[in-house]
């Protein structure tokens, strides 16, 4: 009998040909080498292919998929359905991971009997210059659940958002049992992020950056807004929403905040994009609907309110003029007093 693969590390491809040596380099030269890498190419027609199979030649492990263009969310899905792994890994192929970064996460996963663990990462640049790393310096315990990982996730200043992302982390197989990647939207790792996560025992973090994130000018996540990506956004926001009001009611109350500051800032960037599509009435609706629903009465959240209620292009003013002050700090000049001759 074929022992069982300790991890499926899942490479989802497409038109990556000038990153795409990289990744699979830094994944073939891993301490940790009990696992296969699943290269879904998701109808690549740069020459990724031939890259690809090279990585196959060379090591017996790579195996290459190719499937009509779906979506990264498709090619993610593709990969669970055809992994064997006991853990799934989520590699994009424009970046890159430490020489660590499996064995790591492997063994941080298996020492805590956790059903997740996080790592850190530096973000750089496409040359490979880093740019920062985020350490998960705002999660104080190294074992969290789930919950306390979706709280996290939305302290904004602390980049919170990086509990959120799919390819710094880990996770038991069984997580994808019965929940995939939802096909053609954007922003697809934080709108799975919740269902995964809610009903998590156990969240082990790594603060060590383990993997390197390109910021790429033409990537999905750094290319000009659109109308496609507002309303993909919009569609996340409302759906955690939606599904944490069924489980727990701080988290709720702080994905409805969310909200509620997410529809003024597009409002205040996207506003030529909004209007033009004919949803500045949709967005103040919304956070009218909001406001209703939200259970946080001090005088601070109810003055907001109450502005954003009646206009939120207003309250967008009065946060750039808060903004504004907030950078611009007027220094009083210090006027020496002259003292009476005595």
């Amino acid at each position: 009998m074929n022992k069982k693969i300790s991890v499926s590390i899942i490479v989802p491809i497409y038109n990556v040909q000038n990153w795409l040596q990289r990744c699979l380099n830094s994944i073939l030269k891993q301490s940790f080498i009990d696992f296969e890498v699943l290269l879904i190419d998701d109808g690549s027609s740069d020459g990724s292919d031939i890259i690809c199979k090279r990585f196959v030649k060379i090591d017996q492990r790579f195996k290459y998929f190719r499937k009509e263009n779906g979506g990264l969310s498709d090619a993610r899905n593709y990969g669970i359905e055809n992994a064997s792994g006991s853990y799934l890994i989520f590699i994009d192929s424009d970046d890159y991971i430490d020489g660590d970064f499996v064995r790591k996460l492997y063994s941080e996963i298996i020492n805590t009997n956790a059903e997740v663990a996080i790592c850190g990462f530096y973000r750089v640049k496409e040359n490979g210059e880093k740019i920062d790393e985020i350490k998960l310096q705002n999660v104080k315990n190294n074992i969290i659940t789930g919950k306390e990982a979706i709280k996290i996730s939305f302290d904004d200043k602390n980049k919170g958002w990086a509990l959120a992302c799919a390819w710094n982390k880990i996770y038991k197989r069984e997580l994808f049992d019965s929940i995939r990647f939802e096909k053609g939207r954007y922003y697809e790792d934080g709108l799975i992020f919740p269902f995964l996560f809610i009903n998590l025992k156990r969240v082990t973090i790594i603060h060590t950056p383990l993997y390197y994130y390109v910021q790429r000018n033409n990537s999905i996540m750094h290319s000009e807004i659109n109308i496609k990506k507002l309303t993909d956004d919009n569609y996340s926001m409302l759906k955690w929403i939606k599904f944490l009001r069924k489980y727990d009611s701080s988290l709720y109350e702080m994905a409805i905040s969310k909200y509620k500051n997410w529809i003024v800032n597009k409002c205040i960037v996207n506003k030529k994009l909004i209007s033009d599509n004919n949803l500045s009435n949709y967005f103040q609706e919304q956070y009218r609907i909001c406001v209703r629903k939200s259970q946080v009465k001090n005088v601070k959240s109810l003055t907001k309110d109450l502005i954003g209620y009646i206009d939120i292009n207003l309250l967008g003013i009065l946060f750039k003029l808060k903004f504004f002050l907030r950078n611009n700090k007027v220094v009083r000049p210090y006027v020496t007093k002259n003292k009476k001759n005595s």
